[in-house]
């Protein structure tokens, strides 16, 4: 059977581009005894993804070249004393190919006694049965509202992670096939 499959062709540096993907055609084997074969329906672009394709040490391992691709100030400035900051996700700084200067918010920082902590999800894994199940209840109940952005065709999974750095979704990407 033929099939496609997206390639990182190359690491990108700054921003990512279309040239950073190669689309490859391959033959998949013949389905043996105890196999099945499933067809993607819908495919979910993120953030993380852009950090795979560097070569460093992050909680998740980096994309291989040539293998398939398997706050504001305004309210630093308006902080309660003592308060504390969530730190996730940097996606502004992910196409950055060099190391920002700052944090230039840290006067404000100290002089309100701010605690600021990373995290990544898997911090919390212990606790994503109890998550799971709030989330079941409240989405029953008709009580999680979202909003997501779909794009069709495979072939535009990576335009579609491209959009994340330019705005172009609103909520979730997600890529319908």
């Amino acid at each position: 059977m033929n099939t496609q499959q997206i390639v990182l062709a190359s690491r990108p540096v700054g921003t990512p581009t279309h040239d950073n993907f190669r689309f490859e055609n391959i033959e998949l084997p013949d389905i043996q005894d105890g196999e099945v074969l499933l067809q993607g329906l819908y495919y979910s672009v993120d953030p993380y993804m852009r950090g795979r394709m560097n070569d460093a040490k992050s909680y998740v391992a980096p994309f291989e070249v040539d293998q398939p691709i398997s706050g504001t100030d305004a309210v630093i400035s308006n902080i309660n004393f003592h308060a504390r900051i969530p730190l996730c996700g940097q996606i502004s700084l992910y196409n950055s190919t060099e190391t920002p200067v700052g944090p230039r918010l840290q006067p404000m920082l100290l002089t309100r006694s701010v605690l600021m902590q990373g995290f990544i999800v898997s911090n919390f894994q212990s606790e994503f049965p109890e998550g799971i199940n709030h989330l079941a209840k409240w989405l029953k109940e008709g009580k999680l509202k979202f909003e997501q952005t779909t794009v069709h065709g495979f072939d535009q999974l990576p335009t579609a992670l491209l959009g994340l750095f330019k705005g172009s979704n609103i909520g979730k990407m997600i890529v319908a096939v």
